[in-house]
Parts: C-alpha cells; sequence; structure tokens
C-alpha cells in the first residue's frame, strides 16, 4: 500500500512542475467530483493509515495526491454533487482562487493567467461558502457565501496616488509573487492591468490609465524550490537594471528566494538549500544597489515577514518553514547630501515604507492613510521626480542567533558580511532599523 501512495504521490509532484499547474486544478476538481479508476484503489483501514504510510515514504503533507474515499464496493464516498454545500476552508486569497472560480462557473483570469479549462464537465449545483473575501468576481455568482469579509479593499494606494501625478512606474517580481505585487499591494484589489505581452518566459502587463508596467518572470518549473534556490532572481535583477538604465522614476520589486525556498525546506537536511537562496539574493542585491546608486536613485529595502531566519527548530533539530514573527531590516540608500543627518525612527512598521517614498518626493500623505514617514529631521529634500527603488526581500527576517538561521550561515560561507548585513551596518551611507511585520501594527492580530 505504501509503495503505490507513494507512487501516486510522485506522478502528482511531477504534474506539479508546471508553472501554471492546470494539470493541478483538473486533478483536484476531477477528484473532488467524479469516480476514480479501479486502478488506483488501495485498500485502506483509514485515513490515518493514509497519512502514516506516505510520512513514513517521505511524502510531505504538500505533496500528498488527491485522494478519494471509497465505500466496500468501490464506490466513491463524499463526492460534491448536486445540492451539496462546499467550505472552502482557506483564509489565503490567492491559492483559493482557481479551485473557487471552477465550482462557481465565473470567469476569472486564475492565479498564473489561465484558468484551466475544465468547461466540458458537468459543474455540481452547490452553495459555496468561502472563509472569507477572495475576489469581486465571485459575487456575481449566486451560489457564493462568504464567511467572513473583511474591511473594504483600500483605496488611495500608493501606485495610485503617483500615477495619478503621473509619475512612471515599473513593478517587476516572478510568477509566484504576482499576486503579492499585483492584487496584494493594489489594496486586495484588480487594478485591471492588462497583458499586453507573453513570451512564455516573461509577461508584461500595463494599466490602462496610469503609466504602471508590470513586468513578470515565469517561475521555474518545479515541484518545490529547493529543487532550484536561485529561483528568477537573476532575471528579477536584469530586468530591474534595465528599468535603472532606462531611468524609470519610481520601481518596486519582491524577491521570492527567502520566503519560497524556506517555505520548501520542510526537512532539516535541506537547510543548506535556504542557504544557497540567500547567497543567490546577496549575489544580485549585489548586482542591483550599487548600479541604481550610481544612477542617482534612493534604494529602499525591507521585508515582509521572516522566514529563512530561523529554519530549525531549536528544541528538536526539525525543520521550521512557517513564517515567523521577527522584525524585519529596513533599510535606505542613496540619500542626497542635504539629507546625510536624517534617521529613522526606531519604533516603525513595514506599512511606513509607502509614507516614506511620499515624503522623499515631497507629496502629501492621502487623509485616508494612518502611518507615516519613519525619517526624522528637517533636511528631507521633497522632490517629485525623485528616483525611488523600492525592494521587498520576502520572508527575510532578522534574528540574531546564528542556529537555524539561513542569512547567519549564509555570511559564514561567504566569508564576510551580506550586503544586507553591511548596510543595516550603516555601510555604504545606509540609515536602517529593524521593522515590525507581525501584529497588529502590521494589521494582523497580536502574535500573528
Amino acid at each position: 500500500m505504501a509503495e503505490q501512495l507513494a507512487t501516486f504521490a510522485g506522478e502528482f509532484r511531477a504534474v506539479m512542475k508546471l508553472p501554471e499547474g492546470p494539470e493541478v486544478e483538473t486533478g483536484l476538481y476531477k477528484s473532488g467530483t467524479k469516480s476514480v479508476c479501479d486502478e488506483s484503489i488501495i485498500a485502506v483501514g483509514s485515513w490515518k493509515e493514509v497519512l502514516m504510510s506516505l510520512h513514513k515514504c517521505d511524502v510531505d503533507d504538500q505533496f500528498i495526491p488527491p485522494l478519494v474515499r471509497v465505500d466496500s464496493e468501490n464506490t466513491p464516498v463524499g463526492l460534491v454533487k448536486d445540492g451539496d454545500v462546499v467550505i472552502y476552508w482557506d483564509f489565503r486569497t490567492d491559492r483559493a482562487k482557481p479551485m473557487t472560480a471552477a465550482f462557481l462557473d465565473v470567469p476569472f483570469g486564475g492565479q498564473m493567467g489561465g484558468l484551466s479549462e475544465i468547461a466540458a464537465e458537468k459543474r455540481p449545483d452547490v452553495k459555496f461558502i468561502t472563509m472569507t473575501h477572495y475576489d469581486d468576481a465571485f459575487n456575481a455568482s449566486p451560489k457564493l457565501l462568504e464567511a467572513f469579509n473583511p474591511a473594504e479593499p483600500l483605496e488611495d494606494t500608493y501606485a495610485e496616488v503617483i500615477g495619478r501625478l503621473g509619475i512612471d512606474q515599473l513593478i517587476v517580481a516572478e510568477t509566484e509573487k504576482w499576486r503579492a505585487v499585483t492584487w496584494f499591494k493594489d489594496g486586495r484589489r484588480n487594478l485591471g492591468y492588462e497583458r499586453v505581452q507573453d513570451d512564455g518566459l516573461y509577461r508584461i502587463e500595463k494599466h490602462p490609465t496610469l503609466p504602471i508596467e508590470v513586468r513578470v518572470v515565469y517561475s521555474r518549473k518545479v515541484s518545490a524550490h529547493v529543487e532550484a534556490p536561485q529561483m528568477r532572481a537573476l532575471e528579477i535583477t536584469d530586468l530591474l537594471l534595465d528599468g535603472v538604465r532606462k531611468g524609470v522614476t519610481d520601481m518596486f520589486t519582491n524577491y521570492a528566494n527567502a520566503d519560497m525556498v524556506g517555505h520548501a525546506t520542510t526537512k532539516a537536511e535541506w537547510f543548506d538549500k535556504t542557504i544557497e537562496a540567500i547567497l543567490v539574493l546577496d549575489e544580485q542585491l549585489g548586482r542591483l544597489v550599487p548600479e541604481a546608486l550610481k544612477e542617482g536613485y534612493t534604494v529602499m529595502i525591507t521585508g515582509d515577514h521572516g522566514n529563512a531566519e530561523q529554519m530549525l527548530n531549536k528544541s528538536n533539530g526539525r525543520a521550521n518553514p512557517a513564517h515567523t514573527s521577527n522584525k524585519v531590516p529596513f533599510i535606505i540608500l542613496g540619500l542626497k547630501e542635504e539629507e546625510k543627518g536624517l534617521k529613522i525612527n526606531e519604533n516603525m512598521a513595514i506599512s511606513d515604507m509607502a509614507p516614506t517614498a511620499l515624503a522623499l518626493r515631497g507629496i502629501p500623505m492621502p487623509e485616508s492613510w494612518d502611518r507615516a514617514s519613519v525619517l526624522s529631521g528637517d533636511s528631507i529634500v521633497g522632490e517629485k521626480s525623485r528616483k525611488i527603488l523600492r525592494i521587498i526581500l520576502d520572508g527575510y527576517g532578522l534574528n540574531e542567533d546564528a542556529y537555524g538561521n539561513a542569512m547567519a550561515q549564509a555570511a559564514i560561507k561567504k566569508g564576510s558580511d551580506l550586503h544586507m548585513d553591511r548596510w543595516m551596518k550603516g555601510e555604504d551611507g545606509a540609515i536602517s532599523a529593524a521593522a515590525e511585520a507581525s501584529g497588529p501594527t502590521c494589521g494582523y492580530p497580536e502574535g500573528v
């Protein structure tokens, strides 16, 4: 039984190597709505036995294949059918959208730009309950019920505020973080970016009215990013360097390595992969930041939360691939000569990045904003046309303990301080602070 389950898991993992995962979506949908073939039936005593068998075969939870329970006559039990109520137990909105769209039969672009075609299949007529608001497009379906609808989407985001003033923007990420640099950054809204080019490696989207261009690199075809810790950091840097040389006024990016490789490090023996991911980040920052400073950019760097700085559980040595609530670095480089006396307030959070960027541009904040610039001092040279590059190192937290700390171990392997460590110490004219990235200050419950 265990070997057969492991074989299924291996086949499923191979399917997950596809960048947009249409086969994954189709497989999950079919598993929930129609019978499996006789060859795939395995006799087991309980779900617990299935999970224990898979774990013994080194199959982690994220690679457990779609499974359907059958009765003594091999008839599927619990399939979704007409009249059922489906509860999608997921508060994370982006991952839940493709399957939600499939059951609601609502046209939707999909997380990676194209929901798999299941139109030929008869969708069960169900009531579909989501834990929170996933997407405005889904509200068109009478089948949808939302258990908890959060506050209204945010208006007057940074991109909109400067965009209305005619400031040109370039947003860069790989597909793993496409939603992070668009939907999440844009206040949980679809701003209507239109795809203008797609060659299978790079995708370009543009806002229909604001001067915003989004460049997306397709993530590598791997089932887990420990297989390629470099991810698309080099390609992202190349796109940003192109923007720097063209003099784009405002640039924003997300490097996914620390977060996504960290999440994939589900075994302690894979910790070296996270270290490798950090070294790749360090190399790319070493390419990008000096060039941006040379071209007159003010560079702002922070993390959105921790992860790679606490990869091992000290009590048992096991992998700890989850987000942490540790503070994250917040760094500003490239201030003007007149601004050298500026300092960063110690009591700050990552939500202060946008107000700080507006202050550096001399643009007043919208009344709806409830955070402020982190800069103290009266020497800010507010220039609307100031060139600013904002970098998010996803999953890059701070931790003084070197145990299980991919950043600390990467510095040891490199034989010198990482660039982020140097800048946190004030080298290259940087000013810095440790920023809060969790809890009520950042819109989360206490301890999250």
